[in-house]
């Protein structure tokens, strides 16, 4: 159905497999590429490691669009070091390589991370909901990787030829994790909201991550240093927004037309640029 040659890095991770499988859905001509293998992968994958600048332009060459989604986060085995140099130099090999071999444009999976998460009540931000321009203050090598990339997107006679967008995307449920989540975890958070206020309460639905990623994809206007929002426009939270910020975060200044349930992380620019509009609410599975 459509002739667009897509590689997807980072396939067999957790967003990856169910968005190659509803951009496949969707008609899309899709290829992934990871350094681990995909044992019954739905489309075309090859392994690479995106640290080598030569693997990655091997495993872009002929793309039109790439979908950047391979990172490593700190755990038991990569250290905070190494989190930050493997995510800035796959980054930088896969926007170098994309520009080399010709690809017109990068949709890159940066996170909320690069906006200051994770928080706690010493580091609220100042003023609510945030939005793509203000100046983070990264807790972890994590979002300090990805805020460092983003920095790299502005130099745009270094990527000429190239649009590289960054969609800051938040932590992603699917429609079936919502009933696992108001009946186990909704119980403990709504009784303890401190536990959420690390990524202020906030998530986004696969399907939406989805769709920012193919208004990406098909956007005839240009996306060239683009930093994006891709989150719900409302909170995991049964409270209100401002009440929220009452206990935990009284002198956060709160936009006056942030709604009731208001999400913490401002989609107005995806709204803008890309006609992103959150569409699907965990609020739909339950009965509040």
């Amino acid at each position: 159905m459509n002739a667009k040659k897509i590689v997807v890095t980072g396939g067999p991770g957790t967003i990856g497999r169910r968005l190659i499988l509803r951009l496949l859905e969707a008609g899309y001509n899709i290829h992934s590429v990871d350094i681990l293998p995909w044992p019954g992968a739905p489309c075309p994958h090859i392994m690479a490691d995106m640290r080598n600048l030569g693997e990655t332009a091997d495993a872009l060459s002929g793309a039109d669009i790439v979908i950047h989604l391979a990172a490593v986060r700190v755990n038991d085995i990569v250290t905070p070091g190494e989190t930050f140099s493997q995510n800035v130099l796959t980054a930088f090999n896969v926007f170098w390589a994309a520009k080399l071999v010709g690809v017109r444009r990068v949709l890159w999976a940066s996170s909320s991370h690069a906006a200051g998460q994770p928080y706690d009540i010493e580091s609220m931000p100042k003023a609510m909901p945030l939005i793509e321009t203000d100046q983070p203050s990264c807790a972890d090598t994590y979002g300090f990787s990805k805020s460092c990339m983003e920095s790299v997107l502005k130099h745009q006679r270094v990527w000429s030829g190239l649009e590289i967008a960054a969609l800051r995307v938040g932590f992603a449920y699917e429609s079936s994790d919502y009933e696992f989540l108001y009946n186990v975890d909704c119980p403990r958070i709504f009784a303890n909201p401190v536990e959420r206020l690390s990524n202020l309460w906030g998530y986004v639905d696969g399907r939406d991550v989805f769709q920012a990623f193919q208004l990406g994809i098909e956007s005839p206007a240009s996306l060239a240093g683009e930093i994006l929002f891709i989150t719900s426009d409302e909170t995991l939270m049964n409270r209100p927004t401002r009440e929220l910020l009452a206990e935990f975060s009284p002198n956060t200044k709160v936009a006056a037309d942030l709604p009731e349930f208001g999400g913490f992380y401002s989609v107005a620019r995806a709204r803008k640029i890309l006609g992103y509009e959150p569409r699907h609410s965990w609020r739909e599975f339950v009965a509040l």
